[in-house]
C-alpha cells in the first residue's frame, strides 16, 4: 500500500490510501510503479517533518495542497518522479531553514530588530512597523515587518511570541506573505473555542485575504484551514456566478458575506448577487453551516 501523499480532510497531515481504491491516474501511477509509491511514502515523511519545523504551518499547508493539485493535473510520465524528488528536496530545505532559525528573541529588541525570516529574499531589507501586546492575552507578543527591495516594499510579515519571566521570547508563529500586509493580532473567544486572529491582505486588484487563524487546544496553538470552506462556497454558487475577490469574515460572529460576479462584469463592479454565509469550526477546519444567495445588481453593491 502506497501512501496517497497529504490526503487534505482539512486538518494538516499526511494519510496513507487504499490501492484498493485508487480512483485518480495519480492515484493508480503511484500504486503501479514501485519507485513512485516509495517516493510518494518519502514525500509524506518530508512534509510531516518540514511540518514539525516550521512556524507557518498554514503557508506550508497550502503550499502542499497547490502542490499535489498540479501533480493531479499533470500528465503521468517519466517527469512524475522528478516533480516527486524535487519537492522532496524543497520540504527537507524549508524544514532545515525553519529548525536553523533562534528559538528565542530578546523582548528588549521587539520595537526595533526584526525576528529573521527564512522566506524573506536576501536582498530584501528589513524594518520594524508596528509591535506590542497581542489584544485579549497578556502574554503574548507580535511584531509587524516589512521587506523592501530598491526603496520599493515587497513583502510583509508577522511574528506571534509568548513572554517569557527572563525577557526573552519564544516565536510561536510566524507568517510571510509576498505584497503581504498585516494588522495587529488579536485573541477572542467565539463558538469553537478561543481563537487568535491575525488579519492580513495582499496587494492588487484582487484585494485577496492573507488572513491566518488559530484555535487554542490543550494549550497551544493549532491553525485553522480556512481555505477550503471557500472552495466549496465556489462549487455550491449558481451558475455563471464567483467570488473575483478576497473574503474577510468575522471570525468571532463567524460570518461572511461578498458580492458575485457574472463573466460579463468588471473587476470593479460585480452585478450577480451577493453570498451571506454562516461559518461554523469543526476541528481545526471551517466550514460553512448555512449558505443564502440573493440575485441582482443591488444585492452585490450592499456593503
Amino acid at each position: 500500500m502506497a501512501s496517497a501523499g497529504i490526503v487534505w480532510s482539512g486538518a494538516a497531515g499526511a494519510a496513507s490510501f487504499d490501492c484498493a481504491n485508487a480512483a485518480t491516474p495519480a492515484e493508480k501511477a503511484i500504486c503501479a510503479d514501485p519507485a513512485l509509491s516509495k517516493a510518494d511514502d518519502e514525500l509524506a515523511a518530508a512534509y510531516k517533518t518540514a511540518r514539525a519545523a516550521t512556524l507557518d504551518p498554514a503557508s506550508l499547508r497550502r503550499a502542499q495542497r497547490e502542490w499535489l493539485q498540479n501533480r493531479d493535473r499533470t500528465d503521468v510520465g517519466q517527469n512524475y518522479l522528478l516533480a516527486y524528488t524535487n519537492r522532496i528536496a524543497e520540504l527537507t530545505k524549508q524544514a532545515q531553514a525553519w529548525r536553523a532559525l533562534p528559538r528565542q528573541f530578546a523582548a528588549a529588541k521587539l520595537a526595533s530588530a526584526c525576528f529573521p525570516e527564512p522566506e524573506a529574499d536576501d536582498d530584501a531589507t528589513c524594518s520594524v512597523e508596528d509591535s506590542g501586546i497581542v489584544a485579549g492575552a497578556p502574554t503574548l507578543r507580535y511584531q509587524l515587518v516589512g521587506f523592501t527591495e530598491d526603496q520599493l516594499r515587497a513583502s510583509g510579515a508577522v511574528v506571534v511570541f509568548a513572554a517569557r519571566a527572563d525577557g526573552m521570547l519564544t516565536p510561536l508563529i510566524v507568517d510571510y506573505g509576498d505584497t503581504g500586509h498585516y494588522g495587529k493580532p488579536r485573541v477572542f473567544a467565539a463558538a469553537g473555542g478561543t481563537l487568535l486572529f491575525i488579519p492580513g491582505h495582499m496587494e492588487g486588484t484582487g484585494d485577496f485575504s492573507l488572513d491566518e487563524l488559530f484555535v487554542q487546544v490543550a494549550g497551544a496553538w493549532r491553525d485553522v484551514d480556512v481555505d477550503t470552506w471557500q472552495t466549496v462556497l465556489a462549487h455550491r454558487l449558481p451558475k455563471g456566478l464567483a467570488v473575483w475577490k478576497g473574503i474577510y469574515p468575522d471570525y468571532q460572529k463567524m460570518t461572511a458575506s461578498t458580492p458575485l460576479w457574472r463573466k460579463t462584469d468588471g473587476n470593479c463592479c460585480p452585478t450577480g448577487g451577493r453570498a451571506d454565509v454562516t461559518l461554523r469550526l469543526v476541528g481545526t477546519v471551517l466550514t460553512i453551516d448555512t449558505l443564502k444567495v440573493t440575485l441582482g445588481a443591488d444585492a452585490a453593491g450592499q456593503e
